[in-house]
C-alpha cells in the first residue's frame, strides 16, 4: 500500500507509513448487503425507465388522436360577405377533408351517405324514402357539429359582384374557383373535383367544372320520395353562379357555420 504522503511503499496491512509515519487511509470493501442495495436501486431506476419511457408513448398516441381529432373535425372558417364558410370540403359524416383542395366525400342531395371518387357506390337511383322533404334537414346533413349544408340564399351571397370576386385558379395542381371578399380580402378555395353520377358511379366532369349542393330544393316538382333538383354553387373555367342540378348526383359539400 503506498503512502499518500511520501508514496513509500508499505505492507498490505500496516495502519502507519513505515518512512513518514502517516496514518495510512485503507480503502474500504463493501459488504455483501452494499452490493444487494446497489443491485435493487439499478433495478427499480430500470422499471421506472421502462415505465415512464410507456407512459410517454401512450401520451404522444392519445396526443396524436387528439390533433388529428381536432383538424378533422373542426375548421377555423373564413368569412366571405357576412357568412362563414368552412375551408374544406365535408369528408366521412362529422368530418372534414385535409386540405381545401381535397374533394372529401360525394353526397346524394338530402343524404348522409357518403362516396369516395373511386370505389364502392352506395348510392341508391330514382326514389329514397330520405327524399319526402323540400329541404335538407339535421338529422340527414353530413356536416360536422357546428355547421351545415349552406342555404339558396347563402351561396347567393358569393356572387354578390360589388362585395366578392371569383377567379377560377389552380391551386396546389387542383383546378377550382378563388372567392375573395373585396373588403376583408379573406379568401375561400372550392375545387373542382368532379361528381358521381349514374352512369355506373364513374367520377365525371371535374377539372374544368363543378357543382356544390345547398340544402334548398329547386322550384322544380318531383313526386313523393323522388330525388328533387336543388340549388347549388356552379363553377366554371369562365363564370361561377348559382344554378339547380339532379338530386340523384353525387356532388361534395362546403359547409357553413350554423347560426345561432
Amino acid at each position: 500500500m503506498n503512502c499518500q504522503k511520501c508514496n513509500f511503499q508499505n505492507e498490505d496491512n500496516a495502519q502507519f507509513c513505515g518512512n513518514c509515519g502517516a496514518k495510512l487511509w485503507i480503502k474500504p470493501h463493501p459488504s455483501p448487503i452494499a452490493w444487494i442495495l446497489f443491485a435493487i436501486v439499478l433495478i427499480v431506476c430500470g422499471i421506472l425507465g421502462v415505465l415512464l419511457y410507456n407512459a410517454n408513448e401512450k401520451l404522444s398516441t392519445i396526443y396524436e388522436i387528439a390533433i388529428e381529432e381536432v383538424t378533422t373535425t373542426t375548421d377555423p372558417g373564413i368569412v366571405i360577405n357576412g357568412v362563414k364558410w368552412a375551408t374544406r370540403n365535408v369528408d366521412e359524416p362529422g368530418t372534414f377533408a385535409n386540405s381545401p383542395e381535397s374533394a372529401g366525400k360525394f353526397y346524394q342531395w338530402n343524404s348522409h351517405i357518403g362516396s369516395a371518387a373511386k370505389g364502392d357506390y352506395p348510392f341508391v337511383w330514382c326514389h329514397s324514402p330520405m327524399n319526402d322533404k323540400d329541404y335538407w334537414g339535421r338529422s340527414t346533413d353530413p356536416s360536422p357539429l357546428g355547421w351545415r349544408v349552406p342555404t339558396y340564399e347563402q351561396i347567393e351571397t358569393l356572387f354578390d359582384t360589388e362585395k366578392v370576386s371569383s377567379k377560377w385558379i389552380t391551386q396546389n395542381g387542383i383546378n377550382g374557383t378563388l372567392f375573395t371578399d373585396l373588403i376583408t380580402n379573406n379568401s375561400m378555395f372550392l375545387p373542382a373535383v368532379g361528381m358521381r353520377g349514374s352512369d355506373r358511379g364513374l367520377l365525371g366532369v371535374g377539372g374544368d367544372s363543378q357543382f356544390y349542393w345547398s340544402s334548398t330544393v329547386a322550384s322544380v316538382s318531383h313526386e313523393k320520395g323522388e330525388f328533387p333538383c336543388a340549388y347549388g354553387i356552379l363553377l366554371h373555367l369562365d363564370r361561377c353562379s348559382s344554378g339547380w342540378t339532379d338530386g340523384q348526383l353525387g356532388l361534395p359539400i362546403r359547409s357553413v357555420k350554423e347560426e345561432r
